[in-house]
């Protein structure tokens, strides 16, 4: 049996929605995970990713150990950096004359909405895709690294990467979708979305997991609320992408 798309699971969520409504999120997630794994595939191009490594701040200071030695760590922030240069160049790529159609917008470390702080104490969201038409469509994305089952349970999962979802005072986003995106510096067995999916059971605040298909790809989803409005819930799925440390900590 294939699995729901986002559409059914909005349907169930949000059932005074129109079907209109749960089309035009469906296609609007479809188009930004397509767009993230084309940046992945930018990414493990040399020549490209290249052109980061090489950049002062790309790598973190402090060294991972492994069997036989230490590997270098990217930094978070330049990871997202690479993200947002990557998929604008792409985007710029792929958009024809008309100005008027509707396309991806990229944005990194942009003002959390809606505004409640400002200045230094403004939260901030990692990543944003958004439509140049139309604001409804806009997913907030929360991006953490992933190097072991700990720091997932811990970070990934935890009050400083998902649970921002359930923040009734600072919600990390007023919409019906959101993301967490996952930077994969090493490959774990069981793999990083089976791991994923294990340690969602294990989140009293997530509810309704299941996975999802968007863009051909099977999808870990689950349900977090920051208040008790319908439009309160937010549907949150998790993608994984690849990076690579210094030297490659996969085979």
């Amino acid at each position: 049996m294939s699995s729901p798309t986002l559409s059914d699971r909005m349907a169930r969520s949000h059932p005074s929605w129109s079907f209109a409504k749960y089309a035009m999120w469906e296609s609007f997630l479809d188009r930004s995970i397509r767009l993230l794994r084309s940046v992945e595939i930018e990414i493990a191009d040399p020549a490209t990713i290249g052109t980061f490594t090489s950049r002062d701040g790309w790598w973190l200071k402090r060294q991972q150990k492994v069997k036989g030695g230490a590997v270098r760590i990217p930094s978070e922030d330049a990871m997202t950096d690479a993200i947002e240069e990557i998929a604008e160049r792409l985007l710029k790529a792929s958009r024809p004359a008309d100005p008027a159609q509707e396309h991806l917008a990229v944005h990194t470390q942009s003002k959390r909405p809606p505004h409640r702080r400002i200045g230094p104490k403004a939260l901030k969201n990692d990543i944003r895709i958004r439509s140049t038409v139309t604001d409804e469509l806009d997913l907030r994305i929360e991006a953490k690294p992933l190097w072991s089952k700990a720091q997932l349970k811990g970070t990934y999962l935890g009050s400083k990467g998902m649970l921002r979802f359930v923040d009734a005072a600072h919600p990390y986003t007023d919409r019906p979708l959101g993301m967490m995106l996952g930077y994969a510096l090493r490959d774990l067995t069981p793999d990083w979305k089976t791991q994923t999916r294990l340690g969602l059971a294990t989140v009293s605040q997530a509810s309704n997991i299941e996975d999802i298909t968007s863009a051909e790809e099977s999808i870990p989803a689950c349900d977090m609320t920051w208040g008790s409005a319908p439009h309160q819930k937010v549907c949150v799925v998790h993608v994984i992408m690849n990076f690579e440390t210094e030297p490659a900590s996969r085979p």
